[in-house]
């Protein structure tokens, strides 16, 4: 008779200790976002193990985790995140076929509560239809912008000029951020190949230059689109990365 791996004895620890070996399984997490077409609304695969074990993990959970992405004010939520530690990560394989689910109502305002985002390369591109690039404007308040899915190799580019390249960085960055607004920018995250990508080798210095997204919403005045910014300076960046050979 094979023994049990199970440890039937938890209940019995002391209620101190059992929480704080269920707020042990909280940790920053990557959490995909899937549109489902039979319930009408966002579901995961990703819900933490917190809330599916027992009802006083749940409760314990949900003190750390919100629901999160309701379809309509008056829908139940089937998503549970914590935006301050987890990346979001939404299953976009084709972004115009799900575009109309966020453009507007509750979707739509969940996406300005994403702090940290993984998104496909692709999806960046600067030949995307306008409404899908106004879609990732809503990401306003984003912290770190993870791209993935890169097709690039991790070969960083020599520069021939690099001290006008630096200057022209610097002033696409402060004129698309319109001066000390330019803490709209995300920190750029390339998953593949890092600041060696031969496509994002320029998230360095944009890393570098822009200034750190401290006290940010707390102006008055209307923060810039941080895509306006991502388009000038990788538009400013990989004009020198062309001219060179890679």
């Amino acid at each position: 008779m094979n023994a049990s791996n199970d440890f039937t004895l938890f209940p019995q620890l002391p209620q101190e200790l059992r929480l704080k070996i269920w707020n042990s399984t909280i940790e920053p997490r990557t959490v995909r976002i899937e549109w489902s077409p039979y319930l009408s609304q966002c579901t995961t695969p990703d819900n933490p193990i917190i809330l599916r074990v027992s009802h006083e993990s749940r409760e314990e959970g949900l003190r750390t985790y919100r629901p999160a992405f309701a379809t309509t004010p008056g829908s139940k939520p089937v998503v549970y995140a914590n935006f301050s530690l987890d990346t979001v990560d939404f299953d976009w394989v084709i972004p115009n076929s799900q575009l109309s689910h966020f453009t507007h109502g509750e979707l739509n305002t969940a996406l300005k509560d994403v702090k940290s985002l993984t998104i496909r390369d692709v999806f960046l591109q600067l030949e995307l239809v306008e409404s899908w690039r106004s879609l990732l404007a809503e990401f306003s308040e984003l912290e770190v912008l993870i791209v993935s899915n890169c097709l690039a190799e991790p070969d960083r580019p020599l520069i021939s000029n690099p001290e006008a390249m630096e200057e022209d960085i610097r002033t696409s960055i402060f004129m698309a951020g319109e001066d000390e607004n330019s803490d709209a920018m995300p920190k750029l995250v390339c998953l593949k190949s890092g600041y060696e990508c031969s496509t994002h080798w320029w998230f360095k210095q944009c890393n570098e230059w822009c200034p750190r997204r401290m006290g940010r919403g707390s102006g008055e005045s209307e923060k810039p689109n941080w895509l306006s910014i991502f388009s000038s300076v990788s538009n400013a960046a990989m004009g020198y990365s062309i001219e060179t050979n890679i």
